[in-house]
């Protein structure tokens, strides 16, 4: 199952996918398009937040470019990553 987005998320946005990561509710998720989506920090942390241990096991491509979630995104998601949230990264 394939998602995209085409338009900016809200942070409201972010927490929902947070929770649905959190909650291990996209196990067949194997590409997540999220370019020009992201548009703060607070709203990558929020997502990464529900990003832990085997949270998207078959993610293979996570595309977040031309976002402007800064230094402290960046981390979030290095954190989250570093959580083993995707079998491909661990």
């Amino acid at each position: 199952m394939d998602r995209s987005c085409h338009r900016g998320l809200s942070a409201e946005d972010t927490a929902t996918l947070g929770m649905i990561f959190r909650t291990h509710g996209l196990p067949k998720l194997r590409t997540l398009l999220l370019a020009r989506c992201v548009s703060s920090v607070i709203s990558i942390q929020t997502m990464c937040e529900g990003l832990g241990f085997g949270s998207l096991p078959s993610l293979r491509t996570l595309q977040l470019a031309i976002n402007q979630f800064g230094p402290a995104g960046a981390e979030a998601l290095a954190a989250a990553l570093g959580r083993g949230a995707t079998v491909l990264f661990q």
